[in-house]
């Protein structure tokens, strides 16, 4: 994506070749489609001979490959299945080699797996999972909680986090953490995101106008679907000051230096949207993307948080100092997440850290319970964000729910 259609091509010739190296001459070498493999080897080849097949590929492909002045670093996850144990035809067959695959991607790149039964049981609860998540969208099994966001300096209420929780009809309560991966990777998760902007736009809309509302989007909405144009219509059919909202990113949507993601974040800016980083200190943490992306705050990781209440070393408070400062430098704003003590508290406002959410104010709660929560707030809540107009919202709004590109899937299945 980064280096354009061009490279892509000549990196798949490139690992054709490779591939075409390293396949015995009684194989079939195919492409599937985008950046997918297929081997097909008849006669026998037990696991250990796959395992082998596998570890010459892998050491083929590892080799860097040069594009003008780029050195690309190649990684291949492989999923095995057998004839006629995992499959009796080629459907059967192909469809083991995605499970394996799938198996094999969730434990990292550069891994083989081998088919199972119990990695059938588990596509078929995931297929089921996402059938569910069709389902609950389409008969409101979805709901919106709110988490305060207080600012430590003088405990005013500035704001809610919106948070997705799914109230199934059966199972009861399920985690975010248990269907947002599947979401996320079926794609579901840009009509069910889509969903939770506009219902948190419609809430904050009867807030006072001081507060603001932070909604999470995911880096696969960013891929799947125009959500700039979301956005503004969302904004113009709650009627809710662009100022008044902001949206969370995780470090996964900045990583690349995308010029597309780059190109939002300045057009959400422009129009007033506030943009917070999530998760900071978690993941890569490039210093980099805090420089090059347009960024107002940064939203120190729990774990942190957590830590601070028993650091005899003091590591937790330098950590968190360190990032404050580094905020401070970028002139960001710091939330801080998972907060549920008094001692935390006043850890972060002696650091200078500038918002604090967590168990230590409320737990995430509904429309209704959030409202009275800002009813019965007893500090102070935050007087109304100056908004920032913007003129030139070039946006194609006719599918805002729909795909704008479909990503692909990295799939090379030794048969």
């Amino acid at each position: 994506d980064s280096l354009g259609h061009a490279a892509g091509d000549s990196l798949l010739r490139e690992v054709a070749l490779r591939l075409a190296g390293e396949v015995p001459p009684q194989g079939l070498l195919a492409r599937l489609g985008g950046d997918e493999f297929a081997v097909l080897l008849p006669g026998v080849l037990g696991e250990k001979g796959a395992m082998e097949l596998g570890r010459r590929i892998g050491d083929a492909l590892a080799q860097p490959w040069v594009f003008g002045d780029h050195i690309i670093d190649v990684h291949a996850s492989m999923g095995v299945g057998f004839a006629p144990v995992d499959g009796q035809n080629g459907d059967a067959l192909l469809q083991a080699c995605d499970m394996a695959l799938y198996a094999a991607k969730a434990a990292g790149r550069d891994t083989l797996h081998f088919f199972s039964r119990e990695l059938e049981l588990q596509a078929r609860q995931r297929l089921g999972m996402l059938s569910d998540i069709r389902r609950g969208l389409e008969q409101g099994h979805f709901d919106v909680y709110y988490q305060p966001q207080i600012a430590l300096d003088g405990e005013t209420l500035v704001g809610f986090e919106a948070l997705v929780r799914w109230h199934h009809p059966e199972r009861g309560m399920i985690s975010p953490a248990d269907f947002i991966p599947a979401a996320e990777e079926s794609g579901l998760i840009v009509p069910l995101g889509a969903w939770v902007l506009e219902r948190a736009c419609w809430d904050a809309a009867s807030w006072p106008v001081g507060l603001r509302v932070a909604v999470n989007v995911a880096a696969a909405q960013i891929d799947r679907s125009d959500v700039l144009a979301i956005v503004k219509t969302v904004l113009e059919r709650t009627g809710l000051s662009s100022a008044r909202l902001e949206i969370e990113l995780t470090e996964s949507s900045l990583m690349g230096e995308n010029q597309e993601v780059r190109a939002l974040l300045n057009a959400l800016r422009r129009r007033g949207v506030r943009v917070a980083l999530d998760d900071f200190g978690t993941g890569y943490s490039s210093m980099s993307y805090l420089r090059s992306f347009p960024l107002d705050k940064l939203k120190i990781d729990r774990s942190f948080v957590c830590a601070l209440d028993d650091d005899a070393r003091g590591e937790a408070v330098a950590i968190v100092d360190a990032i404050v400062r580094l905020a401070k430098a970028l002139q960001l704003e710091t939330t801080a997440e998972g907060v549920e003590t008094i001692k935390q508290a006043n850890c972060l406002e002696r650091i200078g850290c500038t918002y604090a959410q967590g168990y230590r104010y409320a737990k995430p709660m509904d429309a209704d319970a959030t409202q009275a929560f800002i009813t019965a707030w007893r500090g102070f809540i935050a007087p109304a964000p100056v908004g920032v107009a913007a003129m030139d919202f070039e946006a194609d709004s006719d599918n805002l729910y729909g795909s704008r590109r479909q990503g692909t899937r990295s799939r090379f299945a030794a048969l």
